[in-house]
C-alpha cells in the first residue's frame, strides 16, 4: 500500500497529496483494507518497541530476559 503514495513514510492519516487517501476518497480501496493495514503498522511498531527494549536490557544485563 505504502508504494502507492508519494510519501516513503506516509501514515496514510491526513497527510496532503496521499495517494491512498486519493484512493480511498475515490472507492479503488475499501475503508476496511486501510484499517486493517493500520493495524499492522501499530503491531510492527509494538513489536519493535518490544525487541528494542529486550536489546537494551541484554546490554545492561549480559543476558536475553526471560519470558
Amino acid at each position: 500500500m505504502t508504494s502507492e503514495c508519494q510519501f516513503s513514510d506516509c501514515f496514510h492519516d491526513n497527510e496532503p497529496g496521499c495517494a491512498v487517501l486519493a484512493r480511498l476518497e475515490a472507492g479503488s480501496i475499501s475503508r476496511e483494507r486501510l484499517e486493517s493495514w493500520r493495524r499492522l503498522r501499530d503491531e510492527m511498531a509494538e513489536l519493535d518497541d518490544l525487541l528494542e527494549a529486550q536489546a537494551r536490557k541484554r546490554e545492561r544485563t549480559g543476558r536475553a530476559p526471560r519470558n
